[in-house]
């Protein structure tokens, strides 16, 4: 029986692969229209990030077809409630436009997963990479740690995806941008090796969700605390619970009281690849200052935060544009570096706050930036000037007008 299965799975993908085949050369003789713009984000399956931000610019501010493709049923209804043109990139429709669009633009570059359907596209799409975060963690062929290992699967694996590449040209090109975005000179290199994309090619626009930074705030919940404080770790490669809570003197009922007293609200916000533990979650439960905060669209209420506390996210780079204090959390520096991910910039030169050990100490940096909210004020300016050339809101716009340049040359 399982073997009969297996050989019904395998006869699908090789069907799936030809019928992508198929399209990917019937694209080749299907004029694009440089009036149709298809957006994608975060392997298909979530309406966020970069695109999202810019995608909501381009339908409300210009002429272009702008349309949101996606394998997410939900989302489709959602932005076609809102009056706004998405498809299922499986539907003929969501096919169409990914065939006639001159311009794709995606958030995420993986081995397997993609953000659009690639296999629509040929040399004459172009394809814009928006990406999801200023590079603190080794991103794109610089991380040997978690997405080129050097190990015998891997390698395998790299063989296996070579084979399909040749055979099968459109697997590659998700990770062939036409041009890639910045926010400074000193990430244009960075983006240049890690995507393998001329230094030309990379865009010095700063990104369109850190526009939400210069609107007013929108969290809905009523401020019956003073502040609001955000929790945001990276991600973590193990999939498992996540427990850095447990591991660093985090004493719910200690943490609570201490919360009330200084008119405080935390929330809790991980990465979208790593969830709370059981026993974490039972604490939190019952506790009167400290939430989880589920909510992808993050950037819609970002700006409303008044701390931020972090481990090695590159989200603290965009809250820069806040001003807001900034506390850090690199509890487990070493084994991050050795075990999940490289830096590329040593990290207490990068980090402009307190480096707290443990969650007694971050109690205690809370307490002083109650106190003195300048805390650490030069520092933070000095990182934001570094990483961001444009502190304006026009950064969408500034993407569009790019675009427009390059279509404008052919």
């Amino acid at each position: 029986m399982r073997k009969k299965k297996k050989i019904r799975s395998e006869i699908k993908k090789i069907i799936r692969v030809l019928k992508r085949t198929l399209i990917f050369m019937i694209s080749h003789f299907i004029k694009k229209d440089k009036n149709i713009w298809v957006f994608g984000a975060h392997m298909g399956k979530k309406y966020t990030d970069n695109a999202r931000y810019l995608y909501e610019y381009i339908n409300a501010n210009t002429d272009i077809q702008a349309v949101w493709l996606t394998k997410n049923k939900k989302v489709v209804k959602e932005l076609r409630k809102q009056g706004l043109p998405a498809y299922s990139m499986y539907s003929k429709q969501g096919r169409f436009f990914a065939m006639r669009a001159k311009v794709a633009f995606y958030t995420h570059r993986s081995i397997i997963y993609f953000d659009l359907p690639f296999y629509a596209f040929t040399k004459k799409t172009k394809l814009v990479l928006l990406w999801h975060g200023i590079p603190l963690k080794k991103i794109g062929y610089d991380d040997k740690i978690f997405s080129f290992k050097d190990d015998e699967e891997s390698l395998k694996y790299k063989i296996k995806k070579f084979k399909k590449e040749r055979l099968f040209p459109f697997f590659n090109y998700a990770h062939q941008p036409d041009v890639v975005l910045a926010l400074s000179t000193t990430t244009v290199k960075l983006f240049s090796q890690a995507f393998r994309v001329p230094e030309s090619n990379v865009l010095i626009t700063g990104y369109p969700r850190n526009d939400m930074f210069f609107e007013e705030n929108k969290i809905v919940e009523s401020k019956h605390k003073n502040k609001h404080a955000i929790y945001m770790p990276t991600f973590r490669n193990k999939g498992a619970g996540f427990d850095l809570f447990m591991q660093y003197d985090f004493d719910v009922e200690e943490f609570d009281r201490f919360l009330e007293a200084e008119g405080v609200r935390l929330y809790i916000k991980l990465h979208p690849f790593n969830h709370p533990t059981e026993a974490l979650l039972r604490k939190i439960m019952f506790s009167d200052n400290i939430r989880f905060l589920n909510y992808d669209a993050i950037y819609d209420v970002i700006n409303d935060f008044d701390i931020l506390i972090t481990d090695y996210s590159s989200i603290y780079f965009d809250f820069l544009l806040s001003k807001k204090p900034i506390i850090f959390t690199p509890f487990d520096h070493e084994e991050f570096i050795e075990g999940h991910r490289e830096l590329y910039f040593d990290y207490d030169e990068v980090t402009p706050g307190p480096k707290a050990k443990d969650w007694r100490e971050v109690m205690t940096c809370i307490e002083k930036f109650n106190q003195s909210p300048e805390w650490y004020q030069e520092e933070r300016e000095q990182i934001s000037e570094q990483f961001h050339l444009n502190q304006d809101g026009n950064s969408s716009k500034r993407v569009y007008e790019e675009v427009l340049g390059l279509l404008s040359k052919e």
